[in-house]
């Protein structure tokens, strides 16, 4: 018999969530990518995007770091997004270009995803009411 998933709804709904954010992030800025490459690049171009957003734009160790993985693999990802135009790389530290930026990318996030799935209840303005 299969293991009981504690909390195993809420995971999924956050599972969902991280997946649905995948396809908008992939159809926004690198439609030729599939699922696996977005989910093989994703924390590096976040790290990236963090980084770059507060103004502290960071070198390859400092991402190495953070990612907990091998220079060389973080060199790899990294030259990929350059690849894809979402990095660029001055003076040895990273940076979103203005790909980063697209209209897009605005209208996928403030739309609603045409990824949801229909749940039998939904929260809106703090309450719950039934769809």
């Amino acid at each position: 018999m299969a293991a009981t998933l504690q909390y195993g709804r809420e995971r999924a709904h956050l599972g969902r969530a991280l997946l649905n954010f995948m396809h908008i992030a992939r159809d926004a800025y690198a439609p030729e990518l599939t699922l696996g490459e977005v989910g093989d690049l994703l924390f590096a171009a976040i790290e990236v995007f963090v980084g770059h957003a507060f103004e502290r734009p960071m070198v390859l160790s400092e991402l190495s770091r953070n990612l907990e993985m091998p220079r060389g693999a973080v060199r790899r990802k990294l030259q990929r997004l350059i690849e894809i135009g979402l990095v660029e790389c001055i003076d040895h530290r990273y940076y979103m270009t203005a790909k980063a930026n697209a209209a897009s990318a605005r209208s996928a996030l403030g739309a609603p995803s045409q990824y949801a799935v229909g749940h039998k209840r939904s929260v809106q303005n703090g309450h719950r009411r039934q769809t």
